[in-house]
């Protein structure tokens, strides 16, 4: 129990360092324009852009999974996921890839590691009751 606690611990206070790194405005997770994208517009746009988008799409991916999200700050790891696992399944490939087909793999792909994290999420917040 002692060591689930400290693991919970430690993976939020990497998602909110991770957040205050990486985010450049309050509104991180607004503004994304890349749903209909392909490969080559998706590394040709800016990383709060691709974040923005991965936040979206991540939010429609997690909304029916339990336990859920319960603040936008929760959805940042979700969304630094997929929006790293597109940049990386779309590096140096030439050919035209939608950019929502590559997210939906990247969402199947990690589903379990979500489902993981919805519940190390819920457990820290039943700690803090």
């Amino acid at each position: 129990m002692k060591r689930n606690v400290m693991a919970a611990i430690v993976v939020i206070a990497a998602a909110v360092t991770a957040w205050a790194q990486e985010s450049d405005c309050p509104e991180w997770w607004d503004g994304g324009t890349l749903f209909q994208a392909d490969n080559k517009e998706w590394t040709e746009g800016t990383n709060r852009d691709r974040l923005a988008t991965a936040a979206v799409w991540a939010f429609q991916y997690i909304e029916d999974m339990s336990p859920s999200i319960e603040t936008i700050d929760e959805l940042f790891w979700f969304a630094v996921q997929i929006r790293d696992c597109a940049d990386t399944g779309v590096d140096g490939i030439s050919v035209k890839l939608s950019m929502s087909q590559v997210a939906t793999f990247c969402l199947v792909r990690m589903k379990d590691s979500f489902q993981q994290r919805l519940d190390l999420l819920d457990a820290a917040r039943k700690l803090g009751s």
